[in-house]
């Protein structure tokens, strides 16, 4: 093999790690909310990951006809009487407010952790899923 030669391979590995490196570095926020388009349970998440909210604005889960579920926002639990559930749309909804375990959610990063079943199955075999937003 002749110098050339190798120089030439040698180039077009380098050109072929950098274009795996640059597709790497270049993935989209959609790739992490691949656990909600990839899961037949899951149709949306309320707000969507890294978005910006209001302090006053709802958190949830939208989920597929036959899933129920609950919520905690920041490691704590959201009593079932400060969840709204919209069964027709199958919404799972949480709303800060007076008399609320939160009347505003705190300004920064907040998380929510879902948890979510199939309701003929209970919550005993049930899945999770959390993402993060930022509250202005």
């Amino acid at each position: 093999m002749s110098v050339k030669e190798k120089i030439a391979i040698t180039a077009a590995l380098l050109v072929a790690l950098s274009l795996i490196v640059v597709a790497y570095w270049n993935r989209t926020e959609d790739d992490s909310d691949l656990a909600v388009t990839s899961n037949e349970a899951l149709e949306d998440i309320i707000p969507q990951r890294a978005s910006e909210i209001l302090s006053q604005d709802q958190v949830g889960v939208d989920l597929a006809p036959g899933y129920s579920g609950r919520l905690n926002i920041n490691g704590v639990p959201i009593p079932d009487a400060d969840i709204t559930i919209t069964e027709a749309l199958n919404l799972v909804l949480f709303r800060p407010g007076p008399d609320k375990v939160f009347e505003a959610l705190d300004p920064g990063q907040n998380c929510v952790l879902a948890t979510y079943w199939k309701t003929q199955l209970g919550d005993g075999e049930s899945e999770t899923i959390n993402w993060c937003f930022e509250v202005t």
